[in-house]
């Protein structure tokens, strides 16, 4: 049925493309047996211990990355709530883990120019959702809480830092290079996670 004139389809969101795009990634991902894992009914405290330690080894170096080549307005403002490192390192410390003495992947792979970067926020501050769930089920399987354990995954001071990201993704005046850089990063980094992950 041909179109009515004057009323044409809306032009995709930013992100809309950006989830197609890694869609395949992130499925990969969410299917993984460490994701498997946080998600299991007889997880146990050392096995935790073990996962949270990947998940701070793949993140540390990016913070460290991004301490190096800062990240500017507005993006500066997302990287916090999406490495969400102090709350790693609480978890890691409750459940006993040495951190000086967990292995640290290379993030070298992180370009530093700005459109690359954000698409590693967006990978990183979206997994936020994702984390409620594995909150949920660790608060059945370790009787973890925000407070004991689960501050990453809960990422209660996260909130709102997706919405507002979002907002900033689609008015900020981005090129055609650009788009196309995004892309590459949030493929990228969900591709390195599951490579680490593995």
């Amino acid at each position: 049925m041909p179109k009515a004139p004057g009323n044409p389809s809306p032009s995709p969101t930013l992100r809309s493309l950006l989830k197609r795009h890694t869609a395949a990634a992130h499925a990969a991902l969410q299917a993984s047996p460490l994701v498997g894992r946080l998600l299991a009914a007889d997880l146990t405290w050392p096995e935790y211990r073990d996962l949270l330690g990947r998940y701070y080894g793949f993140l540390e170096p990016l913070g460290q990355r991004w301490h190096d080549h800062p990240a500017g307005p507005p993006w500066a403002a997302f990287v916090n709530p999406a490495l969400r490192l102090e709350e790693l390192r609480r978890d890691l410390q409750a459940a006993g883990a040495d951190l000086n003495a967990l292995p640290l992947a290379d993030a070298a792979w992180m370009q530093t120019e700005p459109p690359f970067m954000v698409g590693v926020i967006y990978v990183l501050l979206g997994s936020t959702l994702g984390g409620k769930l594995i909150a949920r089920s660790l608060a059945q399987s370790l009787d973890l809480t925000t407070d004991r354990g689960c501050a990453y995954f809960a990422a209660s001071n996260a909130a709102g830092s997706w919405r507002r990201f979002l907002e900033e993704l689609e008015l900020y005046p981005w090129s055609e290079a650009d788009l196309t850089l995004l892309q590459t990063a949030a493929l990228d980094t969900f591709t390195q996670l599951h490579r680490w992950y593995e």
